[in-house]
């Protein structure tokens, strides 16, 4: 039996996507490509020492991660003002397998994924 394609995910903004890289890597399902974070002190460590962490490729930039690489699911820890832009730079299509988690899950699979919960 072939192993199942795992989800490769990105993260936009490594403040509060510190969390989402830990929770996220602990998800067998997961894989961690890439990271991106413009300001290079805020973690303590360098960026590209946290995501080799993580096996993800170090950005300063979101916008060239997005482009760059091929991901099925980004989070988008960024600033709120900054979130327009780069979901305007979202990847066009989502895979089909994608599309059923996210329906499974109750969330959404389209341009702007629905939170599955409140703050």
């Amino acid at each position: 039996m072939a192993s199942a394609r795992k989800l490769r995910v990105g993260i936009v903004g490594l403040g509060i996507g510190i969390r989402h890289a830990s929770s996220s890597a602990q998800v067998p399902e997961v894989e961690m490509v890439a990271m991106a974070d413009p300001a290079p002190n805020r973690l303590g460590t360098s960026v590209e020492e946290f995501c080799a962490h993580y096996g993800a490729k170090a950005y300063t930039d979101g916008m060239e991660m997005l482009e760059k690489e091929r991901l099925d699911a980004v989070t988008i820890c960024t600033n709120p003002k900054l979130h327009l832009p780069l979901l305007r730079q979202r990847p066009r299509r989502v895979s089909p397998e994608v599309g059923a988690v996210c329906r499974d899950e109750g969330g959404g699979a389209g341009p702007y994924a629905r939170p599955r919960h409140a703050l």
